[in-house]
């Protein structure tokens, strides 16, 4: 409501960017009709029609009803608690060791962004809470064994980072990059699988170094209890799935939605 309410005093003020269609040259709409004081012409623009027509261009976008529909679907992510169901599925998989938890941490990252197009919900309000709550069951806290803690943590912090710039709709801020590429190089016409072409080797490379290098930078094999810390991962993540249930029909339903989508 507030957007729409802003467009329609942007476009009955005139206060948009029309162009001349005899020259072709961008001039303010409130203009038209007036005299070039440079060239004394008149400017060849409708100031209400071409308003009009600017406040609407940004909804002819492909990429904004991409971002648009992505929102919307990471909503439902949420809701049906779908993402949190598939994080814990790849810590109960991987988490035998803390380096395959570490893993688990970024493929969870990595298969969640593209359909939650914030960054900072899907790390902060998806994987998150479930990377601090194996954190402290590996008896891990801030003023007892840290490493483990601030291992998993960095982890999820650089694998979001990863995953907002992999995919198009990793973050809010893409389409803005997406517009501006748009305008530098109009040839290439920038999409989803066009900036995937482009993120999909590099981001794999460093979601594959990620775990390593903090294992190493930390020394995180000294604090690694090994078989047990890989048990309590794996049953910690069992309890949760035990608490969520069986899969919920909100969760199939939207499942079903996606693969058909």
């Amino acid at each position: 409501m507030l957007v729409l309410t802003g467009l329609t005093i942007l476009a009955t003020t005139h206060s948009f960017e029309c162009l001349d269609h005899a020259t072709g040259q961008s001039t303010e709409c409130r203009l038209c009709g007036d005299v070039n004081p440079l060239t004394g012409d008149t400017f060849q623009c409708n100031a209400g029609k071409d308003s009009f027509e600017q406040s609407l261009k940004g909804f002819s976008s492909s990429v904004v009803w991409l971002i648009f529909a992505a929102f919307h679907l990471g909503k439902a992510v949420e809701m049906t608690q779908l993402g949190r169901r598939i994080s814990l599925l790849m810590i109960k998989s991987f988490g035998k060791h803390v380096l395959g938890l570490g893993y688990a941490i970024v493929l969870s990252e990595l298969l969640l962004a593209p359909f939650v197009p914030s960054n900072t919900a899907r790390g902060g309000g998806i994987v998150l809470p479930i990377v601090r709550s194996i954190a402290t069951t590996l008896d891990s806290t801030p003023e007892l064994n840290p490493e483990l803690g601030q291992y998993f943590i960095l982890i999820g912090n650089h694998a979001n980072l990863l995953s907002a710039s992999m995919y198009l709709t990793g973050m809010a801020a893409n389409p803005i990059v997406i517009a501006k590429a748009n305008i530098l190089f109009p040839h290439l016409n920038f999409d989803f699988m066009t900036w995937l072409e482009g993120s999909v080797v590099p981001c794999m490379v460093c979601a594959i170094s990620l775990p390593l290098l903090l294992r190493w930078t930390l020394s995180v094999d000294k604090v690694d209890n090994g078989k047990r810390t890989g048990s309590n991962a794996v049953k910690h993540a069992q309890t949760e799935l035990d608490k969520m249930g069986p899969v919920s029909k909100k969760e199939w339903c939207y499942y079903h939605a996606l693969l058909c989508g």
